[in-house]
């Protein structure tokens, strides 16, 4: 009899555990709680200091500079080799006055631009270096060489347009960020120009000014500083918080990008789960950067993960 009482007991304890697992298998799995950090990535960006309080150019005419800068990376992609070497060469590149680098002079004094917002996937993607992007930015720098030198040479006139353009250049990605690449490549030609702006102004007897430059590539630093800290906060539990309420173009595509990450890099089958289904909401938006960053998160394999982490 006690045998029984035993047998019945072990088989009920059995059949409890087995039903438990059963119960607890059978659960969706859970979704990481948020950091509760994403509140520092909702405000909008803005410079310490408005940089066309130091720009070398006005930046104040009504054409959109998008057109040139467009034709200038066309121009450069068609002859990346020779550009390379100009780049490499500042002094050959001087003499030969490269056709695309021109193009970014003659934009210089446009007020507004629109290239990437045209075309989102085109530096909306996991790949750093997008073409489009490096070729701009590899021109501002060509335009800053060429600045340099006539700076060097005595020629203030001719360093201030070709500064002023690559200034301006600046000013225009900054300004439109649809990334965080063209984020920081707007604020670091921006930066590196003002050493050479700065000297132009106390050349011409200008120090104050010399130092308001000064001041403000020293604030622009810092703040990009700042925005790489909270960069990181991306690729965690906070993304598609962050994607739903920043009204800022690169924070929410930074952070559709990472729902993408998050069906690779995470542990926690509830998240991945919740990053596929949050994206599916996301290809169909009707703002076509968050539209672009989610159809490439959609897509994005495994191993091209592995290529672009």
């Amino acid at each position: 009899m006690l045998g029984s009482v035993q047998g019945w007991f072990i088989s009920a304890l059995i059949a409890l555990a087995g039903g438990f697992l059963l119960w607890t298998g059978s659960r969706p799995p859970s979704v990481s709680e948020p950091s509760g950090v994403f509140p520092n990535l909702l405000g909008k960006i803005a410079l310490p200091v408005d940089p066309k309080t130091v720009a070398p150019v006005p930046m104040s005419g009504a054409c959109d500079a998008g057109e040139k800068y467009r034709a200038a990376i066309d121009e450069y992609l068609k002859n990346a080799r020779q550009y390379a070497k100009w780049h490499a060469d500042a002094k050959s590149a001087m003499a030969a006055k490269p056709k695309a680098v021109e193009l970014v002079v003659e934009a210089a004094d446009c007020g507004r631009m629109n290239i990437f917002a045209r075309a989102p996937a085109e530096v909306v993607t996991y790949d750093y270096e997008p073409p489009q992007m490096e070729a701009i930015e590899k021109l501002g720098m060509m335009a800053q060489q060429r600045g340099m030198l006539h700076l060097r040479a005595g020629n203030a006139v001719e360093a201030r347009r070709y500064l002023g353009a690559a200034f301006a250049l600046g000013y225009h990605l900054y300004s439109e960020r649809v990334a965080w690449r063209e984020f920081t490549a707007g604020v670091n030609l921006m930066t590196s120009v003002t050493k050479y702006t700065a000297q132009l102004e106390t050349d011409a007897g200008r120090p104050e000014k010399a130092r308001a430059i000064e001041a403000f590539a020293e604030a622009a630093d810092k703040y990009k500083l700042d925005q790489l800290k909270l960069y990181s906060v991306i690729n965690t539990t906070d993304g598609p918080t962050l994607a739903r309420r920043s009204p800022e173009p690169m924070w929410r595509s930074a952070a559709i990008l990472s729902l993408g990450r998050m069906k690779f890099n995470t542990p926690n089958k509830g998240d991945q789960l919740a990053a596929s289904r949050e994206l599916k909401g996301w290809v169909s938006d009707a703002d076509p950067v968050a539209r672009t960053a989610a159809v490439a998160a959609s897509k994005l394999t495994l191993e091209e993960y592995r290529m672009h982490r």
